[in-house]
């Protein structure tokens, strides 16, 4: 090949030089317009090179770091005031380890103040591999640190207040999986950490209800809308209580769906307690009902069978009284079980002056259309005590005296009689009034058993027989169709 001349040689020259000054200015630009710190350090350790946002990181100019160390110019003092050794300088040991160094340190600012920065230094090789220097790039993230420090502690006053909330509380992220569950999860599943995160949380739910409560928060997720579902959770104790699970999606600054915060409520008193308020208003109605048949039928039956005005005034009356002191009765009671003791006392307690009444019996608990019929009965045998026989006479006595018994299959039998002395003498009855039909239709029907009633001289006596457990067969509706008849 022929040889250049001198002057070709020195044109060539001059355009390479053209060309690398152009290179110059170009990454020259592109550094001084970087956001990130750059530094070049030479094989002395010594800064070579450092674009403006290092100056501006730094608070020192190039002229004022150029062949001193980086490290004893921005480096050099712990934050507690301890001396920081060229040596242990993660940043420094690229260049002898020929390796790239990452990581986060503190670095001294030129007014004396420190600042949290993230730094990346890599060797800077010759064409033969060897390192002949280093650039480092730096970032402040000062802000960055403030903002990961306000959301921890935003987070740790999160988790403290949901730890020491009175509900069970759960976050999730936007794929549905649960990532925070508080303390009072745990409490009351039982369930530990690592069990709920996820969609462990499902486990906790009543079989016949996980697919419901599964199906419902996987719709909501997909549609990022509220939500609120109710269904049985597992206790600790391994039994089994409602609860309501309502939640509202997350969104951040920009709109980007973050997933859930939700709420879990055990409700299981409540509902208890609207159930029990729903058999209430059942057994309101079906009080009402009875009652209304009972009052129509007295009514007719009383004026049908009395011979005056006064009569049908003084008998409507009466027995309307007792049929309100009964209902009274069972109203306190209500869902619970009324004491026969209790409803005798109730229609006697104007006659018993503790000498002329004796009740004799074991304590029996009755049902409450066995305790209306029953009550009827007591109050119309009472007041045919009172204005015929032995309640009548000063010196006449009443006694009533019940038993118990129960058949191989649980259900009891009771036997009442009723026995009167003292009073006037006793004759047979000409017809049969309120007292006989409703002692023969409505107690024989509702208690399933019999009525005999007997007239010795010296005072009336009554015996009654049925089951206490006789079962709504015979309504009050059909026993004031009866006692229409």
């Amino acid at each position: 090949m022929k040889p250049l001349d001198p002057a070709q040689s020195e044109k060539i020259s001059v355009s390479r030089r053209s060309v690398e000054a152009d290179l110059r200015r170009q990454l020259n630009a592109v550094l001084d317009n970087a956001t990130v710190a750059v530094f070049v350090m030479n094989e002395h350790q010594q800064c070579t090179y450092m674009n403006a946002a290092a100056e501006r990181l730094t608070g020192y100019s190039l002229k004022e770091t150029q062949g001193r160390p980086l490290h004893d110019v921005v480096h050099h003092t712990h934050p507690d005031g301890r001396h920081y050794p060229l040596e242990d300088c993660p940043i420094d040991r690229a260049f002898p380890e020929r390796n790239r160094m990452q990581g986060e340190e503190t670095f001294v600012h030129k007014d004396g103040s420190f600042y949290p920065v993230a730094f990346t230094a890599s060797p800077i090789r010759d064409d033969g591999g060897n390192p002949i220097g280093t650039i480092i790039e730096v970032r402040g993230i000062a802000e960055e640190k403030a903002r990961d420090t306000a959301l921890r502690e935003s987070e740790a006053r999160f988790r403290n207040m949901a730890d020491h909330a009175p509900v069970m509380m759960w976050v999730t992220e936007p794929d549905g999986a649960c990532t925070y569950i508080n303390r009072a999860w745990y409490e009351f599943t039982g369930q530990s950490v690592d069990e709920a995160k996820g969609f462990g949380w499902l486990t906790a739910t009543h079989p016949d209800d996980m697919k419901a409560a599964e199906d419902v928060f996987t719709a909501a997720n997909k549609g990022q809308k509220s939500f609120r579902v109710e269904y049985r959770l597992r206790r600790a104790d391994g039994t089994y209580r409602w609860a309501i699970d309502a939640a509202a999606p997350r969104f951040g600054p920009n709109g980007e769906f973050l997933g859930y915060i939700g709420s879990v409520i055990d409700i299981d008193d409540r509902k208890e307690a609207e159930e029990r308020q729903k058999l209430l208003v059942q057994e309101l109605h079906h009080r009402v009902k009875n009652n209304l048949a009972t009052v129509q039928s007295i009514v007719n039956f009383t004026l049908r069978t009395s011979d005056t005005m006064d009569a049908f005034n003084t008998g409507i009356t009466h027995r309307i009284g007792a049929l309100a002191r009964c209902h009274s009765l069972l109203t306190n009671n209500v869902g619970q079980l009324s004491a026969l003791h209790a409803i005798i006392l109730n229609e006697l307690a104007p006659y018993d002056d503790g000498r002329r009444v004796e009740l004799v019996g074991p304590e029996t608990a009755v049902s409450d259309d066995v305790a209306m019929a029953l009550a009827m009965a007591i109050h119309e045998l009472t007041t045919n005590a009172a204005k015929y026989g032995s309640l009548s006479a000063v010196n006449g006595s009443l006694q009533i005296t019940w038993n118990v018994t129960k058949d191989e299959d649980g259900s009891r039998h009771l036997t009442l009689r009723w026995r009167e002395r003292g009073g006037p003498p006793v004759r047979q009855p000409t017809r049969r009034g309120f007292g006989s039909i409703l002692l023969g239709r409505m107690l024989g029907h509702q208690l399933k058993g019999s009525v005999q009633i007997d007239y010795p001289i010296d005072g009336v006596e009554v015996e009654i027989r049925g089951r206490l457990e006789a079962p709504a067969t015979y309504p009050y509706a059909n026993f004031a169709k009866d006692l229409c008849k």
